[in-house]
């Protein structure tokens, strides 16, 4: 599983590279907005993620989600405290899908609940996913849209003190998945 993480951060950059494009009919990749929200006790605080990129390939079960560039749309100093590296992407997440399942439920908006892999500043970690998949247009192809939840605490990735600890909501909402 690690080996498949490595190798999928290796190629990433020179897929966001040879295919910037939007349109999936040419062959290029859809690149999606997130949104991580920092929860500290009664307040909250939402950064951008650009470049959320999903890839489901032809041939086989695992769903891969990376992201790029967090920032803040409301305050800089959110961005200084976030627990995302600087450099590479901000996060990385592989989870295991069950794509007959996901085609039965498809127009149910049925929420599913995954145990997944989660990847921030090279730490590895198990956490829990909630997706629902909706239709895409064409999904008689057996394409779909993602909306993902993933909650997970900052001191997990980064040492911190004892009572600063800071939950984080990632949320993606109606992203394609390409294929390859």
């Amino acid at each position: 599983m690690y080996a498949g993480i490595k190798l999928f951060l290796f190629f990433l950059p020179f897929l966001l590279i040879v295919s910037p494009g939007k349109a999936q009919e040419k062959n290029s990749f859809q690149v999606e907005e997130g949104y991580v929200k920092r929860i500290n006790g009664d307040s909250s605080n939402e950064m951008v993620l650009k470049k959320v990129l999903i890839i489901l390939p032809e041939s086989g079960n695992i769903l891969q989600i990376a992201a790029f560039s967090p920032y803040n749309s409301n305050e800089a100093t959110i961005a200084n405290e976030s627990p995302f590296s600087s450099t590479g992407p901000a996060f990385t997440l592989t989870v295991e899908i069950d794509r007959s399942l996901i085609q039965e439920y498809l127009n149910s908006a049925k929420t599913f609940h995954a145990h997944a892999h989660l990847t921030i500043n090279g730490i590895t970690k198990d956490v829990l996913i909630d997706y629902i998949p909706s239709p895409s247009g064409t999904e008689e192809k057996g394409d779909f849209n993602i909306s993902a939840f993933i909650q997970f605490n900052s001191c997990d990735y980064n040492p911190c003190e004892a009572g600063n600890e800071k939950l984080y909501l990632i949320q993606i909402k109606n992203a394609v998945v390409n294929r390859i």
